[in-house]
């Protein structure tokens, strides 16, 4: 049905948020993960 649909769209914008915040941590804790030498 559209609303299964509507909702696993949500689950994947949850999930690459949740992706999304767990690099910025990472960044934070490693500098140099960015490729650039930190």
């Amino acid at each position: 049905t559209r609303q299964d649909a509507s909702e696993r769209i949500m689950e994947r914008l949850e999930g690459i948020n949740v992706d999304k915040i767990r690099n910025d941590k990472a960044r934070e804790i490693f500098p140099d993960l960015d490729g650039n030498g930190g």
